[in-house]
């Protein structure tokens, strides 16, 4: 085209459309539609001002401002043509035709411009330069089609033809073949042609000679303009009303709303559908989607469904609501008009299998472009992304994706999440949404939803799915709270864990508490035991089927008390605690991943990850972190696997405790303060007969636990009850039926390792403790009853003394080891080193007791001595041994050749092996022979010092004992007889009186004396009688020490079995009261929970419905006649000739309307007209009917003699209406009698209505006045005389008329 304005006439053309007439941010508003401007700003404009079209023409020294006075409807397409003819005479003419026809004309001075044009501008007012000539833009908000302007002015006719191309269709004038002569006079008439669908980059092409032209850069650009600027797509959306303008897409996608009905075939089973295309209507209009549990369990868990629609349109639509949210215009419209709520609706009732990966994606980018609104941010939260009705039956993928994005979004602004969303609507929606056994209120009960047809439109997520799915949400409840929890969140916490039934749910929420404690000083613990419950719910939990559940709240109790100061800890868990965790525990068989967080509990060394062992059994020495911290667990993991655990398990606890108890005097001073023996033995009872090696692996741990706990006891000051404790359960269990472990054995197996210990313990034999002397000393005596008074009775037989029932080898030896603990008890008493605030050692103290043990073990070993050895005996052995060792040397001879040689050589290694064993066997039995013989003469000579009545009877017992000791080995030929010999031939001078040595000529005869038989005939003594005595004495010493045992321990059984009861019923105290607080506790919890959930979901409910309302508001709005989302199918109230009757075209939509029953806000108190869907026009009101019921009236009265009262009132009344004037050319489809209300005037008539008009008859017939239809913009009911019988109808031009 030209780069001059037309010298001659000019017309300009266009479809617009104009949203609306106010802008909320400009004042005054007036939109221009078009701008030709010259670089000074000469040229021509037309706008809208205060809602009719203007025309401005300025050139040098003269500017014009042309109203036409022609109203533009807003939300309304208008085909507009202004027409501007020169006359070189006379005076120019403007023209302006509306929808083709003459509206308006005027005479106007034809713009005169010579300048090249500089600025040409559609939808916005010229800019020069830098600058608006008219001070800011003025854009135009609306819709327009192609932009025309022609070089001549057009006739009617030619903008006749214009008019019937659409708004929507491509304008192309060029001519082509078969095409008619007025195209191709238009097209040579055409200065240029823009068009929004031939645009670019911003950059619109004129279309003018080629559309195919118009595609490349610049070639058809208007020559000498500026780059002509164009509203794009989002911007044109945004003009006629925003985003929300996008919400009827997003409602295509609901299946009831597509109205698709879907028939099952007979491969419906395997998850092929049938579509059918006929139409079936929704039950409940107000819900786009309706969603139903599946029909048959047979519907397969995942199904391939046929959808109707691709589903990648919602992610395209969701994309470009982001790219239109990134005005700020557009997010203060959404917010203002509470669309979110719409939106998150309609996102409800989208068939999840629309929903995908990329549809989430979409949706973090409408987050990201409304990030900078706080308000609308939190509300598109709230109502979309943390809105999990909208996903909860989509894909697990789908679901993954969502919980990643939003997590994503916490960790890049964790407090504004916190703030905005909170733990509490996080755990509400873990509850609802992602359980796993139903509960009352839980939301998403069908596992398969379908839709009205039973087409499978979602399914809820399997059970791993579901854990990862909680995991996902966790860890945004962890990014909240990790650094610092509140009081109520922790209240949460804990009403969740009391008032949820599905235990499944319990696990991840006790792994995030646990993983709270990552870092020491976590105040989850101070609020905690300011919580009402506190840490009595994790107790509770302890109850639960669920062994993962047991698990993790031990673990979270060990973390919470690890971190716990030392007086914080007693008042969070008492010992009632850990009763109540004992007895809740017992209901379930202990397993190994229960023990180990049971023994992370008694370390306090929980594993934050998993449930690992906290035991190192490789490690050595005492380590503070394998210090027993809470003690009462020990009592829960013994007494728990003493009733439930397997061999396997109990084998396990044992090694771990022997090796705790092992390293640590602490740990060993703890556990002595428990029951442990009766754990003991009853572990050992319950493996008596277990001949497995886990059994007997499980004896000997038990036997080490007596051994090393025993050791302990001997080094505390009140130990002794330990074993005083032992020996008691022991004699009490040995007499319960069910209970027969061989006590003895447990004897004799502890005793030697015990002495052995003690022989180690430097510590202990060099205290100069009193009481721990006191304490070895009572050892001293145990150990002596365990030699001579086993079984309840003395081991003597006559004289003669053995070391016990079960003597053997094994007992000979243990004897020479427990004499020599004695020689360093001994040697204690006799030190003379110096003691800090004491004269004499205290061992002094017990040295007579300790020499009297001594003593007596070493009489019964000599006495025993020939039970274990013989020279005889050793002799013949050996030559048994000898012998076959010659046979096998002639049997099998000694060559490498021979296949037997191996047999030889392992049967002389095994005869080998056996000599030596009985050579070293009578090396140390004469040793210890040696040795017991010396320990005896130091015995004797202390003795015969001490010079008193009870040492003397001493004596004679030593002389009887070697005495018969000695003939013992003798008869035996004993290993040792002549060292015996010796020790009796010397200490007979020591112990006979001086008078008998003397006389039978010193020690030679003393023994031949005492081998005669002690006596003489003429001596005026018998020594037998003072022996006999002897050994009187100390028989009845030693049943007076039988009988005080056996009072003892019947007392002591006594005390134990009394304390045990009170324990008991102290702990079933415990366990009650605890039980009852935690009940109130739980019931208060319950119930705050219950209503707080009621009125969630009540809230919910309503914000639902609602937004169901305002989506039904909003639809109207789109689809009425001036909406966005109009049909295509034109709207009207016109009532045919077919109409009277009550009949409607079936092709034509009836809009009708009824009086709201609801009064307004305003004090005026008035109602208004609300659409009334499924009402009638009443088409058999009007005058054409009424006359026409009036005819067949009157003729059926002439039939008739007398006519009826009816017809009379007919007649009278045709007479009034005949009177009334012509009616107009359009249909009238309502005719009322009525009074026109004016100032001092009341007028009487007949209002007629029309499809276009209204119309008002005075009485006399003459037509009073008459208004379009178009011009009512309010109708309002209305009082007159006190009486609701009135109307009030506002207008277009700010008037009003009252009837």
């Amino acid at each position: 085209g030209g780069s001059k304005f037309p010298t001659g006439s000019y017309s300009i053309c266009t479809w617009l459309r104009v949203e609306s007439l106010h802008h909320p941010h400009i004042s005054p508003y007036t939109p221009y539609i078009f701008s030709l401007l010259t670089q000074e700003g000469y040229g021509i404009e037309i706008f809208i001002a205060e809602g009719v079209l203007c025309l401005k023409i300025e050139m040098k020294g003269k500017k014009i401002v042309q109203k036409m006075q022609h109203a533009i409807e807003a939300q309304k397409w208008t085909f507009i043509c202004l027409t501007h003819e020169y006359h070189f005479l006379g005076r120019s003419e403007l023209k302006l035709y509306v929808d083709f026809k003459h509206k308006y004309d005027i005479p106007l001075v034809f713009p005169k411009i010579t300048e090249n044009l500089k600025s040409i501008s559609i939808g916005m007012n010229g800019k020069v330069g830098a600058n608006y000539p008219a001070g800011r833009s003025q854009p135009f908000f609306g819709q327009m089609s192609s932009f025309m302007m022609f070089n001549t002015a057009l006739s009617q006719a030619d903008v006749k033809l214009l008019y019937e191309i659409p708004p929507k269709h491509f304008a192309n004038f060029q001519p082509r073949q078969g095409s008619s002569p007025s195209d191709a006079k238009l097209a040579s008439k055409l200065e240029f042609i823009y068009s929004p669908k031939a645009c670019s980059n911003g950059m619109c092409y004129n279309l003018k000679d080629d559309v195919k032209l118009a595609t490349q850069n610049n070639s058809a650009v208007l020559k000498g303009t500026e780059i002509v600027r164009i509203t794009d797509v989002k911007e044109a959306i945004r003009y006629i009303g925003g985003v929300k303008n996008l919400f009827p897409l997003l409602a295509e996608f609901s299946i009831s709303e597509k109205r698709k009905k879907v028939e099952h075939s007979e491969s419906d089973e395997e998850g092929e559908v049938v579509e059918n295309s006929s139409e079936i209507p929704p039950e409940n209009p107000e819900l786009a989607f309706q969603l139903e549990p599946a029909l048959s369990p047979k519907i397969p868990r995942r199904i391939q469904i046929e959808q109707l629609v691709d589903p990648s349109l919602i992610t395209h639509i969701l994309e470009l609501m982001a790219d239109l949210l990134k005005n700020p215009v557009n997010q203060e419209d959404l917010l203002e008009t509470g669309s979110i709520q719409v939106l998150g609706y309609l996102l409800g009732n989208i068939p999840s299998i629309y929903v995908s990966t990329e549809t989430i994606t979409a949706l973090m980018s409408v987050s990201a472009a409304i990030s900078s609104n706080e308000f609308l941010l939190e509300e598109f939260m709230l109502q979309v992304m943390f809105n999990l009705r909208l996903f909860i039956y989509s894909a697990g993928n789908v679901q993954m994706e969502l919980m990643r994005q939003l997590l994503v979004q916490v960790q890049g602004n964790v407090a504004w999440y916190h703030s905005h969303i909170g733990v509490e609507r996080i755990l509400d929606l873990l509850r609802n949404y992602y359980w796993f056994q139903l509960e009352e209120n839980s939301l998403a009960r069908e596992e398969t939803i379908v839709d009205k047809v039973g087409r499978v439109v979602g399914t809820r997520p399997i059970s791993q799915e579901i854990s990862q799915l909680r995991h996902g949400l966790l860890e945004i409840v962890y990014q909240f709270i990790k650094e610092s929890i509140t009081s109520q969140e922790t209240q949460c916490i804990l009403r969740y864990l009391e008032d949820c039934t599905d235990h499944n749910q319990f696990t991840d929420i006790l792994e995030m508490i646990l993983n709270l404690h990552r870092n020491k000083g976590h105040n989850f613990v101070k609020h905690l035991q300011g919580t009402m419950g506190g840490i009595d719910t994790l107790i509770s939990l302890m109850e639960v089927s669920d062994e993962h559940v047991r698990i993790w709240s031990i673990k979270v109790i060990g973390k919470l008390l690890e971190y716990s100061p030392a007086k914080q800890k007693d008042m969070l868990v008492s010992n009632a605690k850990f009763v109540a965790m004992k007895k809740r525990l017992q209901s379930f068989a202990l397993t190994r991943p229960t023990y180990c967080a049971l023994l992370e509990l008694l370390l306090e060394k929980v594993s934050l990850t998993s449930v690992g062992h906290p035991v190192d059994l490789m490690s050595s020495g005492a380590s503070s972190a394998q210090q027993f911290r809470n003690p009462g667990v020990i009592s829960i993991i013994f007494e728990v696997a003493c009733i439930s655990a397997i061999p396997e398990l109990q084998q396990q606890i044992l090694a771990d405790f022997r090796h705790l108890l092992k390293f640590s005097g602490v740990n060993r001073t703890i556990f002595l303060e428990q029951h442990w023996q009766s754990w003991l033995f009853v572990m050992l009872n319950n493996h008596k007969h277990n001949s497995s090696k886990v059994g007997k692996e499980i004896e000997l741990l038990i036997l080490d636990f007596f051994t090393i706990l025993h050791h302990q006891s001997l080094n505390m000051a009140d130990g002794w009850i330990n074993f005083v404790q032992t020996e008691t359960l022991q004699e009490y269990f040995a007499k319960q039926p069910g209970f027969d472990f061989d006590s003895v054995s447990i004897q004799n197996w502890m005793h030697p390792s015990l002495v052995s210990m003690v022989q180690a313990d430097s510590a202990l034999l060099s205290s100069t403790d009193p009481k721990i002397w006191n304490m070895l000393s009572k050892f001293s005596t145990y150990l002596e009853e365990y030699f001579f008074f086993s079984g309840g009775e003395v081991q003597w037989d006559g004289l003669q003394v053995h070391l016990n029932e079960h003597g053997n080898w094994r007992d000979f030896r243990f004897a020479q080891q427990v004499n020599q603990l004695l020689d360093l008890f001994i040697q204690r008493g006799n030190s003379t080193e110096p003691i800090l605030n004491q004269q004499q050692h205290p061992a002094a103290k017990h040295q007579e007791g300790f020499m009297k043990f001594q003593l007596n073990i070493i009489l019964v070993t000599l006495h025993e001595a020939d039970k274990f050895g013989s020279s005889e005996k050793m002799s013949e052995q050996n030559g048994q041994f000898q012998l076959l060792q010659n046979w096998l040397g002639n049997h099998f001879p000694n060559t490498t050749t021979n296949p037997k040689n191996r047999i030889r050589v392992s049967s002389e290694k095994y005869i080998r092996s056996k000599m030596d064993y009985y050579s070293n066997l009578q090396r140390d039995i004469e040793s210890t022979i040696v040795l017991n013989l010396q320990r005896l003469s130091a015995i004797v000579d202390k003795l015969v010092v001490a010079n008193t009545a009870v040492s003397y009877q001493t004596l004679l017992t030593i002389v009887y004992a070697l005495y018969t000791s000695m003939k013992s080995s003798h008869a035996n030929n004993a290993i040792g007889r002549e060292h015996i010999f010796q020790v009796f031939k010397s200490t007979l001078p020591k112990v006979s009186p001086p008078e008998l040595t003397s006389s039978v000529g010193g020690a030679d005869g003393l023994v031949a004396y005492y081998m005669n038989g002690l006596t003489f005939t003429d001596q005026p003594f018998t020594l037998r009688q003072d022996i006999y005595m002897a050994t009187a004495a100390m028989h009845e010493r030693n049943q007076n020490l039988v009988k005080q045992r056996q009072e003892r321990l019947v007392h002591n059984t006594q005390l134990l079995l009394q304390g045990l009861q009170k324990e008991m019923s102290e702990d079933a105290v415990a366990e009650q009261q605890f039980s009852q607080q935690h009940e109130r506790v739980h019931l208060k919890f319950v119930s705050e929970e219950g209503n707080r959930r009621d009125a969630e979901f009540s809230e919910e409910y309503s914000m639902i419905e609602f937004a169901a309302k305002k989506w039904k508001k909003m639809r109207r709005n789109f689809s009425n006649e001036r909406g966005p989302w109009a049909s295509h199918v034109e709207i009207s109230i016109t009532a045919s000739a077919s109409t009277v009757g009550g009949h409607v075209p079936e092709e034509t939509e009836v809009v009708t309307w009824k009086l709201d029953k609801v009064e307004t806000s305003t004090g005026r108190m008035r109602r208004r007209l609300k659409p009334h869907p499924g009402g009638t026009l009443h088409a058999d009101a009007t005058l054409e009917a009424l006359q026409k019921r009036t005819q067949m009236h009157v003729e059926a009265s002439l039939n008739t003699s007398q006519p009826e009262e009816s017809q009379v009132e007919d007649e009278v009344e045709v007479q009034t209406q005949s009177n009334i004037g012509t009616i107009p050319s359009q249909g009238i489809v309502l005719t009322v009698s009525c009074q026109l209300i004016e100032p001092m005037v009341e007028r009487q008539g007949v209002l007629q209505i029309s499809g276009s008009h209204l119309y008002f008859w005075e009485s006399q017939g003459t037509l009073r006045k008459q208004w379009k239809l178009n011009d009512i913009r309010k109708v309002f009911s209305r009082r007159y005389l006190l009486r609701w019988e009135a109307l009030e109808i506002f207008l277009a031009k700010n008037t009003t008329v009252f009837f």
